[in-house]
């Protein structure tokens, strides 16, 4: 490690959560659990989607959207979490006022195709500061862990306030801020869990990364100056917990040994060609792929990281924005997007090669978050359909299907 690098490894207690836009409730034991989340969903009064905890029960309920839903959903999304029951999770923020601000929502049934909108929503709330990052937390769907552009982390979960005296009265959904904690002073550029969740690690352009208790959200340590310049990307190893890698400015893709507290290797060094997005390739152990700023992507094996496996030269025009891969047995495919509205999803060859499998243009506004969709309803014959969902600048959830 440079001398410029410094780890921390000192706990610390949680910081003090404040929460000044909590929405009125009370301790609800008819609250939903895990598994009626899991359930299939059904329209309410024809507007929005409700979770069924108890069919009968809630169709006596005047279920309506609490006074805490925003009236609209800002422009420019960013990010799209699918959670086990095949719900979307959904953030906003609004880049061209003078304040940077954000929402978050919740969808039981994501949007086709088609521009958001907050009537069809189960609930949202407003965030102070723009949303950069969503990690599920928890046990269960009803909580998200988000990353803001001011360099802080929020806890957000899913509620319901239900009038069990007077079923004439209103009941909703509503988003909870359980608490809000703050180790960075710059956007958060990257949000993930370690292998097993034994941990999460944050990314930002302070150009440091945190580790964070998962199950107390506490600080147990922090790499300091890991980078000379902004990190743009964080990623975690699929099989050991101790294993990071980041991606930065400085045009150097490090990889991270938590378990020792230092700098294992750098797989990648190119600034002409910049990295801005890293993934590991799912069940493997030694494969990354690299997105650059010229564009590329650039598969790499991290025992050889002087000779890439394939580099995929006209992927895009634009910075590469985004990787994510597909779970699947069949073989390796991820997606890509860049600044740009194109969106492009590849597959992996036996010869290591980069196939363009499908790209479309579906969007009008750069391409932002993407998620893979899966089904909690095993009898529609759709999910075994590869199925990609992805946001963007022109409010638009996109679907995209592979052939």
């Amino acid at each position: 490690m440079g001398q410029d690098q410094a780890f921390s490894d000192t706990p610390t207690s949680p910081p003090t959560m404040s929460n000044p836009h909590t929405a009125p409730s009370s301790t609800n034991p008819m609250a939903p659990s895990a598994a009626d989340t899991a359930s299939s969903s059904f329209q309410f009064d024809g507007r929005f989607h409700v979770l069924p905890a108890d069919r009968t029960r809630l169709a006596k309920l005047h279920l309506v959207h609490s006074n805490y839903v925003p009236a609209q959903v800002d422009r420019h999304l960013n990010n799209i979490l699918m959670n086990e029951a095949g719900h979307m999770w959904l953030s906003a923020s609004t880049l061209s006022g003078r304040y940077w601000t954000g929402s978050l929502w919740y969808y039981v049934t994501p949007p086709q195709n088609e521009t958001v909108k907050p009537e069809l929503s189960l609930t949202g709330t407003d965030t102070d500061h723009g949303i950069t990052h969503i990690l599920p937390y928890g046990s269960d769907d009803k909580q998200v862990l988000i990353g803001l552009d001011n360099g802080s982390l929020e806890l957000h979960s899913l509620g319901f306030s239900e009038s069990a005296q007077d079923e004439k009265k209103p009941s909703y959904y509503y988003l909870d801020r359980v608490g809000t904690f703050q180790e960075h002073d710059d956007i958060v550029s990257g949000l993930v869990y370690t292998s097993g969740r034994s941990q999460i690690v944050s990314a930002s352009h302070d150009k440091n990364l945190v580790l964070w208790d998962p199950s107390s959200l506490a600080k147990l340590g922090e790499i300091t100056n890991a980078h000379r310049d902004l990190i743009l990307d964080l990623a975690a190893h699929p099989k050991e917990s101790h294993t990071l890698a980041s991606a930065s400015l400085d045009g150097r893709v490090p990889i991270w040994d938590i378990r020792e507290k230092k700098l294992a290797q750098v797989v990648y060094k190119d600034e002409n060609h910049v990295p801005c997005a890293v993934q590991f390739v799912p069940d493997e152990d030694h494969f990354m792929v690299v997105g650059s700023r010229s564009g590329q992507l650039i598969l790499l094996d991290t025992r050889k990281a002087d000779s890439p496996l394939s580099a995929h030269t006209a992927s895009f025009s634009e910075q590469i924005h985004q990787i994510n891969f597909r779970s699947s047995s069949s073989g390796h495919t991820f997606a890509a997007s860049a600044d740009s509205n194109v969106l492009k999803i590849f597959g992996i060859s036996p010869n290591s090669d980069l196939v363009v499998q499908k790209a479309n243009k579906k969007h009008t506004d750069f391409v932002r978050g993407m998620a893979w969709l899966t089904k909690s309803d095993k009898d529609d014959s759709s999910c075994d359909i590869p199925t990609l969902l992805s946001c963007g600048w022109d409010q638009k959830i996109c679907w995209t299907q592979l052939d």
